[in-house]
């Protein structure tokens, strides 16, 4: 079975605990990630050290990662042809 993750929430207001979503898959918790106003934290399931980032560091993981993505998508892409 594929995991699925759906969220539907009215327009909130987040205070300073935040809002936690936990993501499952058949049953077992794959982790989760606390939503706060001036952070995002990331615990692993089974783990007890918590990841914190703040939302500008969040941004940039996130940005880079997409740039690494496409640059390895375009690798594979130039690779294909000349094989």
């Amino acid at each position: 079975m594929a995991p699925k993750l759906s969220v539907s929430l009215p327009k909130i207001e987040i205070t300073f605990s935040g809002i936690t979503v936990e993501r499952k898959c058949n049953g077992a918790l794959h982790g989760r990630i606390r939503i706060r106003q001036n952070y995002i934290d990331w615990l692993p399931a089974g783990h007890q050290k918590m990841y914190r980032l703040k939302w500008d560091e969040f941004a940039a993981y996130a940005e880079d990662r997409n740039r690494k993505k496409r640059q390895r998508m375009t690798f594979v892409k130039a690779k294909a042809r000349f094989a």
